[in-house]
């Protein structure tokens, strides 16, 4: 109801086109400059005019990004309160045993009990608070993901559900909950997809070495290129077509690259321009009749942060 009353009201109720422009936005802006910023905020595809499913995504991203915001500052706020009372407990304990000395009190006997015990406890519990210690650093400094972020740990995709100082809730794409310990995650390679950059995948495929010319790889680019032109909401960018290997002598490797335009966070937005374009892929390969080994295998790769491919899908063409 939102996103619609809003693009009825920037747009009015008797405009000739569907699409929304900047000029839709200047007249609610004092410059030109802030009307652009606006609608720069909803044209994610930047083709310069906003659809209603565009303005629909808008609003549907910025309540959950608020919505797991509100839940990431809550559990947050639960730590901290947690640590609050841990400090306050030892601060009075301090100031007890500071006012019995002031007052003279003979507190020898005392001293050695409370050493003993003291020593005992630290001894009991200093995997504890080595453990604690790491867990502060690690959701406070380091702080690698918030609620609601996809993340991979050791090639294994999760949501971050909750944390706390000393445990933090995951739940896999098949819909298990995994609770794992926070010092455990301080030695671990994080992979934060919802921080990341738009996602870049390369699709690997083999064709017959003997029967496929230079001019078909080149006709292959041309026509996925026009593809992510006229997907351009989906995927941006250049579409890179090129034989990489020989893989014997009646095969030859061809990667295709090419960029989305958001990363990987939403997995069901990804498999959906996975679809599209590995849908555009197989038109493509009947339309140059270009000749592919039986069974024909598509192989998806996807670049991690050091720019490395990494193995993601493989998809059968036939």
């Amino acid at each position: 109801m939102l996103a619609r009353n809003l693009y009825y009201h920037i747009g009015g109720t008797d405009r000739p086109q569907d699409e929304l422009t900047v000029e839709n936005f200047k007249e609610f802006f004092s410059t030109e400059q802030e009307a652009q910023d606006a609608f720069d905020l909803f044209d994610k595809d930047g083709n310069g005019d906003l659809s209603k499913s565009e303005i629909k995504g808008f609003v549907l991203e910025v309540y959950h990004e608020q919505k797991t915001l509100r839940k990431s500052m809550k559990d947050s706020n639960i730590a901290l309160r947690k640590l609050d009372y841990l400090f306050k407990t030892i601060s009075v304990i301090i100031i007890v045993i500071a006012v019995l000395t002031i007052f003279d009190c003979n507190l020898s006997s005392v001293y050695v009990a409370l050493s003993s015990i003291w020593v005992g406890v630290m001894f009991a519990i200093s995997g504890t608070i080595t453990s604690l210690v790491q867990s502060l650093i690690f959701l406070f400094i380091t702080h690698p993901f918030d609620v609601g972020d996809r993340i991979e740990i050791d090639g294994q995709a999760y949501l971050v559900k909750d944390f706390g100082l000393t445990n933090v809730t995951m739940k896999k794409p098949n819909g298990e909950e995994i609770y794992a310990p926070t010092s455990e995650l301080t030695s671990k390679f994080i992979n934060n997809i919802r921080r990341s950059a738009p996602l870049i995948q390369v699709f690997n495929i083999a064709v017959n070495s003997k029967t496929t010319s230079a001019e078909q790889i080149q006709a292959l680019q041309d026509r996925l290129q026009s593809f992510v032109e006229k997907e351009s909401r989906n995927f941006q960018g250049r579409c890179i077509v090129s034989a990489t290997d020989i893989l014997d002598e009646l095969r030859m490797n061809i990667a295709i690259l090419v960029q989305h335009k958001h990363n990987g966070q939403d997995a069901i937005r990804v498999r959906h321009r996975n679809d599209l374009f590995v849908g555009e892929i197989k038109n493509a390969i009947n339309a140059l009749k270009l000749q592919l080994p039986n069974p024909s295998l598509l192989i998806i790769n996807i670049a991690n942060e050091e720019g490395e491919m990494m193995p993601f899908e493989t998809r059968s063409l036939k």
